[in-house]
Formats: C-alpha cells, sequence, structure tokens
C-alpha cells in the first residue's frame, strides 16, 4: 500500500469515480462520505484555507481516502471536508485494510509538521476507524471526547409494530392530526424525482426559512451558497438513488417537507419545514410518520435522525447515539490540553 497527497478540488474531482466505488465498498459508511456530497462542499462551502487530501493506495486501487483542508493561518488547523453542514465525518477506508491505512495516513500527517498544529476531527461516528484501539500512532498526542447526540430510531418489521410501541398519548395525538389535515382538504405526497426536484427544493428553502422568520431568526438555509450546495447534492443523490425528499401538498400548495437521505440499512433525515400558519394542524408531525412508515416498507432497520436530541426524536423512540470529537497534535506540542491518552465519552 502507498499513500499520497491530493491538493486542490481538481484533483479531487479527477478521482471520482474511484471514491464512489470506494464509497460502494464501504458498507458501513455515512450518505456524507461520497463525492456527491463533499464535492459540492468544496464548491460552494469552502471557506478558505487549503484543500489537502490523503489517499491510501493497494495495488493501484484506490482503498482509503481522508478529505482534509488546512486553515487558520498561522495556527494551522486541519479539519474535515465537510465541516459545518455535516452530521458525520470520517476517513472512509476498505473494511480489510482499515487499521493499516488509518496508520499509514496519521503516520504522513505526523511526518507533514510544517502544514499543521492541531487536526481537530468532529463528528466521528462512533464506528469510525479512527476510534479503534491503536489506531494512532504513538508520534501523536490526541484526545477524544463527545461531540453531538444523534438519536437514533431502530426500525421494526412492521407499521404496526412501531405504533404499537408508541406512547399511548403520542398515538392519539398523531391520529388527531391525521383527520384534521385530511378535513382540511385534499392531501397529496409528492416523493422528488428528476422533474420535480426544483419546485420540491424550492418548498424547502421556502417552509424551513418561514419557520425560522416565525421566530424573527435566520434559518440555516438563508444564504445562496447554502441553496446552490444543496441543489448540487441533491441532484447527486438523486441520480445514485439515494434522496428522498418529500413534500405535503394541502389543496395542491406545499404544507410540509422531508428532506432525508437514503443508504440501507439507514435512513438519514438530514432537515424539515412546514408552513408556519398550518402548525395546529401538525402536517410536520404527519409527513414525518409517513416517511417512517416508508422507511419500513423499504426494509430499512435504522432511521436515524442526525444531530440534536429534539423532543420529537424521543416520541419516536429514538436512543442516544454520540458522535466523538477527535483531536490530534505532534506529541511535541501538547499543550493547551491535549496529551496522549482518551477521555472517558458519553
Amino acid at each position: 500500500m502507498q499513500v499520497g497527497e491530493i491538493n486542490g478540488i481538481e484533483d479531487l474531482e479527477a478521482l471520482r469515480l474511484e471514491w464512489s466505488r470506494l464509497w460502494e465498498r464501504c458498507p458501513h459508511a455515512t450518505i456524507f462520505q461520497t463525492p456527491e456530497w463533499l464535492l459540492p462542499w468544496c464548491r460552494n462551502l469552502f471557506g478558505g484555507g487549503s484543500l489537502w487530501s490523503l489517499a491510501v493506495w493497494r495495488d493501484g486501487r484506490l482503498a482509503a481516502l481522508a478529505p482534509m483542508f488546512i486553515w487558520g493561518g498561522e495556527r494551522k488547523c486541519i479539519s474535515m471536508t465537510g465541516a459545518g453542514v455535516t452530521d458525520y465525518l470520517d476517513f472512509l477506508c476498505e473494511p480489510d485494510v482499515a487499521a493499516p491505512a488509518v496508520q499509514m495516513i496519521l503516520g504522513r500527517l505526523g511526518q507533514r509538521e510544517d502544514n499543521w498544529r492541531v487536526c481537530v476531527l468532529d463528528d466521528l461516528p462512533p464506528e469510525s476507524p479512527l476510534l479503534a484501539r491503536g489506531a494512532i500512532p504513538e508520534s501523536l498526542a490526541w484526545r477524544r471526547e463527545s461531540c453531538a447526540n444523534c438519536p437514533v430510531l431502530d426500525l421494526p418489521a412492521t407499521v404496526e409494530e412501531l405504533y404499537r410501541r408508541l406512547p399511548h398519548k403520542f398515538q392519539v395525538d398523531l391520529r388527531r392530526a391525521k383527520n384534521r389535515l385530511a378535513r382540511a382538504g385534499k392531501l397529496e405526497v409528492e416523493l422528488a424525482g428528476e422533474p420535480t426536484l426544483p419546485w420540491c427544493l424550492a418548498s424547502l428553502f421556502e417552509l424551513h426559512q418561514a419557520r425560522w422568520q416565525a421566530r424573527s431568526q435566520t434559518g440555516m438555509l438563508a444564504s445562496g451558497a447554502l441553496q446552490a450546495f444543496h441543489r448540487e447534492a441533491a441532484a447527486g443523490f438523486l441520480r445514485r438513488g439515494a434522496l428522498r425528499l418529500w413534500v405535503l401538498r394541502l389543496n395542491g400548495a406545499a404544507a410540509a417537507v422531508l428532506y432525508a437521505f437514503a443508504r440501507w440499512p439507514r435512513l438519514y433525515i438530514y432537515l424539515g419545514g412546514f408552513e408556519p400558519s398550518l402548525s395546529r394542524l401538525s402536517p410536520g408531525t404527519v409527513l414525518m410518520s409517513l416517511a417512517i412508515e416508508q422507511a419500513i416498507c423499504e426494509r430499512f432497520q435504522q432511521l436515524d435522525f442526525l444531530r440534536n436530541p429534539e423532543s420529537f426524536k424521543r416520541l419516536w423512540g429514538a436512543r442516544d447515539r454520540w458522535s466523538q470529537r477527535l483531536v490530534i497534535r505532534r506529541s511535541g506540542a501538547a499543550a493547551g490540553g491535549v496529551g496522549a491518552g482518551v477521555a472517558d465519552a458519553a
């Protein structure tokens, strides 16, 4: 195996096909490690610094990829590509060579002392190869800590079983919400396809923004750069068959929208929104129930609600699942509370 450096988006783009094939060979990789997600981030959201990735090749085939960037001027901090809008970030490694590949990548990191001072790897999923015992070379000092709570719902085999295990009050409230919405007019559910994707995304932007404006706050989709990023990412996921973008229409107008990504056995619920004037009808809750039912019908095993433990996630029966943060320094630069060892994680 050999490790090499990749500089600039053009070099990453040239690797797209190999990258995509590597992702397909990694059954535990998240949807956020695809070129369909990270390349649009580089084009639309990269805020400055230098793209700097490391790739491991085995017999001429891409076996691991660590997409990163360097920022912060003299501080020279390394972070993972996709930071800010991505709920899980990680190195992408073929399972049978994950341990040596991580060692090679971090070993190269340690050799390039001129490139960085601290490496902060946020939002690592619990199964990340970076968190395996002995993954980090002794030449590097490190600290591990909890990063974000990403509740997950283990899906039953049938829709009937899902509703049987919900709290009784929530069952009653959900049934009443469906009845109220049905009495309000004609209901339709649109699943985005190629012809309808622009309208579905426009509905997402509008309804998500309306919800935040009702609180006199700026929503996360307010900027043109973020909207351009999601247009590109959603189109890429649609081509891959990984996009699930539902719009619930009431009398022809968008009442609620749910933006999700699929990679079996997990469905990732990324973002949603609803028309604030219809809040008494709970269109967002109704649409969520329809999406979960569809996930069960598609034989998904888990629904990942991603960051933030909002109360509605617990109503559905989601359990806590913490992503991790790994802070790495060269052993000779372990100031600032970073030392060799591991901190207790929740």
